[in-house]
């Protein structure tokens, strides 16, 4: 791993440990308003079944909501901090998401 990669870890870890609203599980969610969330303009129809992808989109803000509406979801950041809020916001909803650690600068 290299510096840059490493200095951005020890960052998003201290935003998570700071508990700083972009970097915390998002918990007042329901069906309802998940598509609010995330999809104010309703541009992208029926997610129920659909693969979503949240690129260094660690944070449990996003996760979450793209779970609620049926989505089958895998989250993919640097951040295992990240990482670990999207599990927690998974856990809280009741919905399964995949969680994968990694450099977004190498999708290989």
């Amino acid at each position: 791993m290299d510096e840059i990669a490493q200095f951005n870890i020890k960052r998003w870890e201290a935003l998570v440990k700071a508990e700083a609203p972009f970097a915390s599980p998002y918990l007042a969610l329901d069906a309802d308003n998940a598509r609010e969330h995330i999809d104010p303009y309703g541009l992208l129809g029926d997610l129920r079944g659909k693969e979503v992808l949240c690129l260094a989109a660690g944070g449990g803000s996003q996760s979450a909501a793209f779970a609620l509406l049926g989505a089958n979801v895998t989250v993919f950041d640097l951040s295992e901090a990240q990482l670990e809020c999207d599990r927690q916001a998974a856990k809280h909803y009741g919905v399964s998401v995949v969680t994968l650690q990694g450099d977004m600068r190498d999708l290989s």
